[in-house]
This record gives structure tokens, sequence and C-alpha cells, in this order.
């Protein structure tokens, strides 16, 4: 945990996978999943947020923290009325809470009622006058003022908070973007600055190449990365922008000889997934197979490693190691829902029907009671016609602990009409709610189900909707035999 800390408040990219790993080694600690949620907010990974808080209990689910995290998401990923009424129970959970009621104003700074918005504005206001607030309140209210293109006054409140004590990177990072942005006249002054800080600490030499890279293109970045001291140049993350600008430029002769005599220390594993990935683009086939062998025997059961690995095969478009890495997560730590969501996503796509049915197999008996899974490999089972029996029982227990929702609904009604209950699969069906029909899959269940039954006026809609979506091949079968029976 220490580490992890030193890493965040040093403004590491690794700080995420630090936290990963302390929440792997404390598996019952629901404080360990904040802490990792909250540095993936900061970082503005709102993937590896998501993935923290889809681990938790149900009991740490209700806790005011995990509602003051769920809304934080939200609002990262701009969903302001699920963001509000996490935030609104956080506060019923701590009433008076400071973040809470600052995270409520800001939400309405938005409100298109320009008295509720101004109100906001002057509730922040009043708020920065708590030193321990400052910082965050400035930030709140540059980021309002950029979104009302209000530039002045935005640099005005990103000036005070650069000359903030705790000031970080990421806000003298923001600074020059909004420099940059207006085309100010002290952008190219304050960039100096950027570089010469860059000059003598590795992370903000990391953080600025970064951003170069993105606007000025990664031959420039790389340029100014090669012309800085040895001791910054060679040190944890630079190597790891090195990295990034040659992927960008398809330099893999320069990717390669990155990665294939040095030794990364802790990230290790990296270097090897990034030697991998530099021999296949070269056509060395058998090379890189092994080097990426090499990497995921590092990474095993790691999960913050894991994820890296992850994140190299999604990006190279490597279907079977995305797939190895996920399966790896999955049995490994059965706890990590999201894995579990990507992988039958994954195979999902590549039309693998009984992979999903192992998958799912093996997680349910992990978790037995969880009125997801039950529906999930019931769904399964139904479209392959195995096990019946259980995948009728499974989804009457999922439809009686979750009754109203929509995925559940259409599979019960789908387990119905396949006992030859069609008038009740009929009636389960009505109940879905029209935004459920347009998933491909509900809507290949409902068109069947309601084909058979005569009922053709309220099917030629989601058929439509299903015939067009990639579908399974069995839930194609299904959409063909609702056509025939138009």
């Amino acid at each position: 945990a220490m580490m992890a800390d030193l890493m965040e408040a040093a403004g590491s990219p690794t700080a995420v996978g630090w936290r990963v790993r302390v929440a792997q080694l404390e598996p019952q600690s629901a404080e360990r999943r904040f802490q990792w949620a909250r540095t993936a907010l900061r970082a503005r990974d709102f993937n590896a947020a998501s993935e923290a808080l889809s681990g938790l209990d149900e009991r740490a689910r209700k806790l005011a923290d995990c509602h003051k995290l769920m809304g934080a998401l939200h609002s990262g990923l701009e969903r302001p009325v699920e963001a509000e009424k996490h935030f609104r129970e956080a506060l019923r959970l701590e009433p008076g809470s400071l973040i809470t009621m600052l995270n409520l104003a800001t939400l309405r700074l938005n409100s298109t009622n320009a008295e509720v918005a101004s109100l906001a504005r002057a509730t922040l206001q009043q708020m920065g006058t708590n030193a321990e607030m400052r910082i965050v309140v400035l930030e709140r209210l540059k980021t309002d003022a950029v979104f009302r293109q209000a530039f002045p006054e935005a640099i005005a409140y990103s000036d005070k908070l650069i000359r903030e004590p705790r000031a970080t990177i990421d806000s003298r990072m923001d600074h020059l973007r909004l420099l940059r942005k207006t085309r100010s006249q002290d952008y190219e002054a304050y960039f100096k600055v950027l570089k010469e800080e860059g000059a003598r600490s590795s992370v903000a030499a990391y953080t600025l190449a970064r951003w170069m890279a993105m606007t000025d293109g990664p031959t420039n970045a790389l340029s100014w990365v090669r012309s800085l001291p040895p001791t910054i140049r060679t040190n944890e993350p630079v190597p790891l922008v090195v990295a990034d600008c040659q992927i960008l430029m398809k330099d893999w002769r320069g990717l390669l000889s990155l990665t294939e005599r040095t030794d990364w220390g802790q990230s290790e594993f990296y270097r090897l997934a990034l030697l991998s990935l530099a021999q296949r683009s070269l056509n060395q086939k058998l090379a890189a197979d092994a080097s990426w062998r090499k990497a995921f025997r590092q990474a095993d059961r790691r999960l913050d490693r894991l994820t890296w690995l992850l994140k190299v095969a999604e990006n190279s478009g490597w279907k079977d190691e995305t797939a190895q890495v996920l399966r790896e997560v999955t049995g490994t730590f059965p706890g990590e829902k999201w894995a579990l969501d990507r992988l039958t996503m994954h195979l999902y796509a590549a039309g693998d029907t009984r992979a999903i049915h192992l998958v799912l197999s093996k997680a349910h008996e992990s978790n037995p009671a969880d009125p997801m899974l039950k529906n999930n490999l019931a769904y399964v089972c139904l479209l392959l016609g195995t096990d019946l029996n259980n995948a009728h029982r499974l989804v009457k227990e999922a439809f009686e602990q979750v009754p109203e929702d929509d995925s559940v609904l259409s599979t019960y009604a789908y387990s119905l009409f396949l006992q030859g209950k069609r008038d009740e699969a009929v009636s389960v069906a009505k109940r879905l709610k029209p935004e459920a029909l347009k998933s491909p899959s509900v809507a290949a269940c409902f068109s069947v189900i309601n084909a058979r039954a005569g009922n053709k006026s309220i099917t030629k809609e989601p058929l439509l909707l299903a015939e067009a979506a990639r579908l399974l091949p069995e839930e194609k079968e299904l959409v063909r035999q609702a056509r025939a029976s138009l």
C-alpha cells in the first residue's frame, strides 16, 4: 500500500497497477478497491475504475464511499442523472459530507436553469475558502469556465491552481493544454518551464512526452526525450513513452532495439510483451510467441500485470492472446466480474457459443448465488439444447431473485416457450421494456415467441433489428424460425 501511495503522489502511470496489486493481496478489503478506483479516476482511466468497483460485494456496494465513487465514475462518463443518484445516496448516508456536496454542486453547474447554475457556482466559490477543498474547487471552477467558453476566467482559475503548493503535474499539464487551446502568448514560455521540469523528473518527462506525442506527433516527442539527461531518459516510466512513440510510428526496429537487451525491473513482463509485438510486426513469429509466453509466465497470478498484458493484446488486435489473458483472470480471480463480461463479449463476437458455455459454467461454480450468472448460463444452455432441466431451474431462480430485469425476463420467457407454455411465455415477454428490445439477443427471443403465437404486428420491428445484428449461430436460428412463422 505504501508503494502505491508513493507512485500516486509522484504521478506515476504505474500507480493504478500498484493499487490493483494491493487489492489482489487483500481480496476481502473494500477499502483497497476504493483506493484502486480513486487512483484510476484521478488518471481518468474509467475502465480501471469500473473494474475496481465491479468486484465489490453487496455490503460494500451500499457504503457511502462506493456511492461517491460510482457518482464520480458516471460523472466522468457524462452520465449526470446516474451520477446525481449516487451522490444523493452518499449524502443520505453521510449527511454534511463536504466532498459530496461539492460533487452535487459541480453537477448543477451544467443545469439549463441559469439560476441553479449560478447558485452552484457561488456554492463552489464559498467552499473554496476551505484550505482542504481549495484545489478541488479550483479544478471544478476551471472546468466549468472552459465548458462555458469563458477562457479568461478558466485561465485565471488554472493559474491559481498551479500556484498551489500541492498542485500536481496533471494540473500543470492541464494549464499547458488550456494555454495552447486559447493560443495564449504565455504558451511557449510555460511549455519551456515544463520541459525544464521534465529534465529533472522522469515522471514529469513521461507525462509531457505523452502529451507531445498526441499534439506535436511521436517524432517530435521522441526527439525531445532523446535530448534529456541519461539519468532521466533511462529511468521508469520514460522508456514506456519511448515505446508508445515507436508503436505510433510503427518503428518496429526501434522498438525491438529498445526491448531486446534491457531489464525493466518490475516491468520486465511488459518489456517482454512489447518485444513480442516488435518481433511479430517484423514477421519473427517463433521469437514473438516465445517472448509472449515469457511475458505471460511473469504475469502469472498477478492481476496488475495481467491487466497490462490485456491492454497490449487488445490494442494489437491479438484475439487469441486477449482470450488467453481474460481466461487467466476469470479463472484465477473469479471476483473480477469485468473480466468475465469482457471474455463473454470476446467469445460472443467470435460466435463461439460452446466456449461461452464452458466459461459461464466455471463462473457459476465459483458464485452459484449470482442471479445474472444463473440467467446467462441458462440462456446459453437453452440455445445449445443442453442440460435443459437445469437451465429451466436456473432461470426460474433468477426470475424469482430479480423479476424486473429485462435480460432475465427474456430468458425466462424463452424457457417457458421451449417447455410448451406459450401463453405464459407471451405474458412474460410483454413485461419487457421497449428499450430492452433494442438488444439483439432479447429481440431474437421476443420475435420467435410472438411470431409463433401469431402476434405478427409486434414482431416485425424487433425481428428486423435482430436480423441486422451480429448474433450467435443459435440466435440466428431463432431469427430464421421467427421469420418463417410470419
